[in-house]
């Protein structure tokens, strides 16, 4: 997640060999905001699925169940 539309770039290491991707800057923000428009006002079909944001909260409580309770693993029905 990059607000503040930055360029960026990340490096991954595999079997000992780095390599670089650059990214172009982006506002997220923005990108969040005209795209929830598009979908309410022009009636779009969302990116995404509202089911995956269902089981983004369900991962999230799990997280914080399993902080809660001395970092014990927490079953998922998704």
């Amino acid at each position: 997640f990059n607000p503040h539309g930055e360029p960026t770039s990340i490096v991954i290491t595999r079997d000992g060999k780095a390599s670089k991707t650059n990214f172009r800057g982006e506002n997220d923000y923005r990108n969040l905001a005209e795209h929830f428009y598009h979908v309410v006002i022009n009636r779009e079909t969302p990116s995404y699925p509202l089911s995956d944001s269902v089981n983004t909260m369900a991962v999230m409580d799990a997280i914080a169940q399993s902080a809660s309770n001395n970092s014990a693993p927490v079953a998922l029905n998704l």
